[in-house]
This record gives C-alpha cells, structure tokens and sequence, in this order.
C-alpha cells in the first residue's frame, strides 16, 4: 500500500544511537550535524516521492533528519536483521528499512548543508555489500561457516570486507576481458551499439575502467539475449565473434 501523498505528511524522527554504537575501528563519523527546530519552521516544504521496494513514499525533505549515528563492526548479525526492518530512522510514523536510507537521502541533496550522509553513505555501501553476501546462503549459519577461520572463529567486519573486495576485483576483471574479447578489443564496434560510451562535457566518451566495462558487459548479457547466444557460442568453439 502506497504512503500518505503529500497533503499531509507529518514530522519525522531520528534515532541517533543505541547499544550498537561501537566507534567504527578504521574511521570516526563526525556527530550527525541536525538542524535547529527554528530552521526547520522556517524551511521551505519540500514534499518528494522516493520509491521503497513496491511503495511510493511521500515525505518532507525538512523533516527528514541525519541519519542516526550507527556502527556494524562489532555485530554484524544486527545489521542483517535491521538491513530490511529497522526504527532506527522513523518518518510519517513508520520505521525505514536501512536498505532505503540512500533513497531518501538522495532526494535531500542540495537542501541542507549537512554532509552527513556523505560521511555515513560509505559505511552504507559497505553494508550493502555485506547484505548481499549474506542473501547469497541459504541461512546466517551458512554464511558464517563461509566466513569463519580454521579454528571456526568469525571473521572481522573489515577481513570479511577485504575478501568481498578482493572477489569483485576479480570478477570485474574476468569480464573486462571478456568483453574485449567479444567485441575484438574495440568496444566502439558497430554492433556495440554504443552501450559503452558516456557523456562528459558534452563530448562522447568510450569507457576505459575495468570496472565500468565490466558492470556494462554483465547488463548487455542480462538483457540482450542474441549476444549473450554469440557469447555461449564463442566460449565454446573459442572464436572471436566478428
């Protein structure tokens, strides 16, 4: 069911911090920098939709708060339980989910000084990463006899992170090479369709990093069936598709 619209959408509120807290080991995030009762009455409303999951939610700009003040570290286990249901930052009178944070500060770039949510959004996609690792076993229990030691003692927050790293590094570089290998070594090809270019001051760009050819290549497979074939086709005969 889609949220309030926004004739009317109440003040929210933000929970700085709780028993969690623990201060991240590699990084101090600066004290949430939340604006003054008068400054907000005197804000502009400015009513936005952000989209969480299937919901259109409506919500004030002035009335959403810096994000609490909240470390993973040292329990991770919270952070997979609060990932899709947390109260750790309510507005209109309901609890957002971690995994929406982004969404919704994204739409208040520009209408506060507060950076905030540049400080904390790193430590956020950290997050993500770890989530989504997570959602690739079948349970927790699975997911931690992955990460665990010899002697079956958990990994650290940031010895997981390395190895997440470490995995997309490689990934990225297997299919860099694979597209260049698909498109002969020129990704401005005809049959390229331009899909790895991009606009900077106007000019038409080729892209260069490894990483964004690599996220390019793995969306052209998902969605183009006819090259995701030629690819197959290629792999197994070990042709260059011309």
């Amino acid at each position: 069911m889609a949220s309030e619209g926004p004739s009317h959408v109440p003040a929210a509120s933000g929970h700085a911090s709780d028993s969690r807290n623990i201060p991240c080991p590699t990084e101090t995030l600066e004290a949430p920098t939340r604006n003054t009762s008068s400054e907000r009455e005197g804000a502009t409303s400015q009513v936005v939709c952000a989209r969480l999951d299937d919901e259109d939610f409506y919500f004030d700009k002035a009335h959403l708060p810096d994000p609490p003040s909240i470390h993973y570290s040292q329990d991770i286990p919270a952070l997979f339980r609060e990932w899709h249901s947390s109260q750790l930052l309510t507005i209109n009178g309901r609890g957002i989910a971690i995994k929406h944070w982004e969404a919704l500060y994204k739409k208040r770039k520009g209408f506060t000084d507060s950076n905030a949510w540049k400080v904390i959004g790193v430590e956020w996609l950290n997050w993500k990463f770890l989530v989504e690792e997570r959602e690739r076993f079948p349970s927790e229990e699975a997911f931690w006899t992955e990460y665990s030691d010899e002697k079956q003692e958990r990994m650290s927050y940031q010895q997981i992170l390395d190895k997440l790293k470490a995995a997309r590094t490689h990934r990225d570089d297997l299919d860099y090479k694979a597209a260049m290998r698909y498109f002969g070594g020129n990704l401005d090809r005809a049959d390229a369709k331009g899909k790895f270019q991009y606009k900077k001051g106007g000019k038409s760009m080729l892209m260069r990093k490894r990483r964004d050819v690599a996220k390019k290549w793995r969306e052209l497979l998902a969605e183009d069936d006819s090259l995701q074939a030629g690819w197959t086709t290629m792999q197994q005969n070990g042709t260059h598709v011309v």
